[in-house]
């Protein structure tokens, strides 16, 4: 079992390393929220990618799993937020396919209430029966 999702952090536009969660990729959403809320290095691919791991690994740093880091994306692929630093872009992806659900500039994502964080809200699918 798993929570697996990834964000891939976009250097240009077709370079990217993809961040891993193995157990909170619910949470993942929120805590990229997070990490822009503080609105440092939004122009600065390798300092903006330092601080949304950060902000995945909190409290967890040292751990043998858990997280990681690859130019391709780990388990969790219909999962993908990808961050574009150049256009300071949130884009709800599914890996697998490339499709694009939604994209948000940065400010748009850190302004989001927290309701709208879940997966399903955030690639505009319906909740409940």
């Amino acid at each position: 079992m798993g929570d697996r999702a990834n964000i891939r952090m976009m250097e240009g536009q077709d370079r990217g390393v993809h961040l891993y969660t193995h157990w909170a990729g619910t949470e993942l959403p929120a805590t990229l929220q997070r990490a822009l809320a503080r609105r440092l290095r939004w122009d600065d691919h390798a300092y903006l990618a330092r601080i949304v791991f950060d902000a995945m690994t909190e409290g967890e740093t040292g751990s043998e799993t858990g997280h990681g880091i690859s130019i391709e994306p780990c388990d969790g692929q219909d999962r993908v937020l990808e961050v574009d630093a150049d256009k300071r872009l949130v884009r709800v992806k599914n890996g697998e396919t490339g499709f694009i659900y939604r994209v948000f500039t940065f400010d748009e994502f850190v302004s989001l209430d927290e309701s709208l964080l879940s997966w399903e809200s955030l690639r505009g699918e319906p909740t409940g029966a």
